[in-house]
């Protein structure tokens, strides 16, 4: 029950707007001790203070991203 951290790839962070929104709601999520996202690398670093947090966690965060980012073709594909 020690921390957790994981790092995601985000492509489509872009600005300074993106990486302060992207620490805000991650980092209201339950479990979530920090939250750091990087225009340059364009990842985002997650640490739970629980593992037994991070499942939970880990599926809101993707559902936070494809909400947030939805690639122009991914867009497009949509019915």
């Amino acid at each position: 029950n020690y921390m957790s951290q994981k790092t995601f790839t985000v492509p489509n962070i872009s600005c300074g707007h993106c990486t302060h929104t992207i620490e805000m709601e991650l980092g209201e999520l339950s479990g979530v001790r920090t939250v750091s996202a990087d225009i340059d690398t364009r990842q985002v670093t997650v640490a739970w203070g629980l593992v037994s947090c991070r499942s939970d966690s880990e599926s809101r965060f993707i559902q936070v991203m494809k909400s947030m980012w939805i690639s122009s073709s991914q867009r497009s594909a949509a019915p």
